[in-house]
């Protein structure tokens, strides 16, 4: 699974990823599984995959855009006290 989600970041943001393990997991709705990984930037340079991400951006921890979920602060928050 980890090589997997470092191949679809690289291919939809251009950045090298390592994953650290899974922050969260949660069974969702219909039987969907969804799972968080901690993961460091190793390398690459921001190219978006247009037609699956429209922007995509660094944020310090206090200055994060207004209109997240609540699950994402979570997730956040999480991954900020690891």
């Amino acid at each position: 699974m980890e090589d997997a989600i470092a191949r679809e970041v690289y291919e939809e943001t251009g950045y090298r990823i390592k994953t650290d393990g899974i922050l969260k997991m949660t069974s969702g709705y219909k039987l969907r599984l969804e799972l968080s990984y901690l993961a460091r930037l190793t390398g690459g340079n921001l190219k978006l995959e247009k037609n699956e991400i429209l922007e995509a951006r660094f944020f310090e921890p206090a200055t994060l855009p207004s209109g997240l979920l609540p699950s994402h602060k979570e997730i956040i928050t999480l991954a900020l006290s690891r």
